[in-house]
């Protein structure tokens, strides 16, 4: 009897522990825990007289769209390094 008894108090506590993970990994995975994320700050040079127009980011690369006077250009970026990726000049058709 005693046997039994000191397995039901074990498995009362093996469901306690296991229920508290479960719990934890849920609010890790929904975010809960946002400490280990940081923000990162970088200079991203661009032409003299040049206006960033807009930004937009595919979750991978920033993608400006820059204005310089009458001329316009398109830059893509990678968003870890600032590295410039690709530069597209905006060109009227003739």
């Amino acid at each position: 009897m005693r046997g039994l008894m000191s397995a039901v108090i074990v498995m009362g506590v093996l469901i306690v522990m296991g229920t508290t993970t479960l719990i934890v990994m849920l609010v890790e995975r929904m975010g809960g825990d946002k400490t280990a994320q940081s923000a990162t700050e970088q200079n991203l040079p661009i032409a003299a007289g040049a206006r960033v127009i807009s930004a937009n980011s595919d979750g991978k690369n920033l993608i400006l769209l820059l204005a310089q006077g009458d001329r316009q250009q398109i830059e893509v970026r990678n968003l870890v390094s600032g590295q410039l990726e690709a530069r597209y000049n905006i060109e009227t058709a003739h």
